[in-house]
């Protein structure tokens, strides 16, 4: 069964800055959510490996909030 996903996110997942002080970003979050296609089951986990490898190995600067909701 095909589903529809809703995202609700925090400023935090976008404003993830590289080393470099490039953020996140919109664009590269949709882009992200897009490329895993639609039978990709674990979206949250990959996000967040994703947002780890941009930023880097520190901790986060502010709180990385994401939900998805499937109907």
């Amino acid at each position: 069964v095909d589903s529809h996903r809703l995202y609700c996110y925090s400023d935090g997942v976008i404003e993830v800055c590289n080393p470099q002080g490039h953020p996140f970003g919109l664009h590269r979050l949709l882009d992200f959510l897009t490329s895993l296609g639609r039978q990709h089951q674990d979206r949250l986990p990959a996000l967040l490996d994703c947002l780890t490898e941009h930023h880097g190995e520190r901790r986060f600067d502010d709180d990385i909030t994401l939900v998805e909701v499937r109907f």
